[in-house]
C-alpha cells in the first residue's frame, strides 16, 4: 500500500506555492531565507515564535528586523492570512 496525501493538504500545499509565488518580491524585499519560506510548515513556525527553532542552521529573528522591515514583515503576514490559512496562533 502506497501513502496518499489527503485532497486537503495536497490544496494547501497548491495554495501554499501560490501565496509565495504572489508575495515572492515581498518575500525578496524582506530578505527570507529559504529556510523559513521554502517549507509551509517552517513558515507557519516563523508565524508563530518570531524566529527559528533553536539550534536551526541559521539565525533568523524578527525581532532583529529594522521598522521598516517589521512593516514588511507584517504585510507578508496579513498576506498570508488574506489568502486564508488560519492564524497559527
Amino acid at each position: 500500500m502506497s501513502y496518499r496525501r489527503s485532497k486537503h493538504t495536497a490544496e494547501d500545499k497548491k495554495r501554499y506555492a501560490e501565496f509565495c509565488a504572489a508575495n515572492f518580491e515581498l518575500i525578496r524585499e524582506i530578505g527570507l531565507p529559504g529556510l523559513v519560506y521554502e517549507d509551509h510548515s517552517h513558515f507557519i513556525y516563523v508565524l508563530m515564535h518570531g524566529g527559528l527553532w533553536p539550534h536551526a542552521a541559521i539565525h533568523f529573528d524578527v525581532r532583529d528586523f529594522d521598522p521598516s522591515r517589521y512593516a514588511l514583515w507584517k504585510a507578508l503576514g496579513e498576506n498570508y492570512l488574506a489568502t486564508g490559512f488560519p492564524d497559527p496562533r
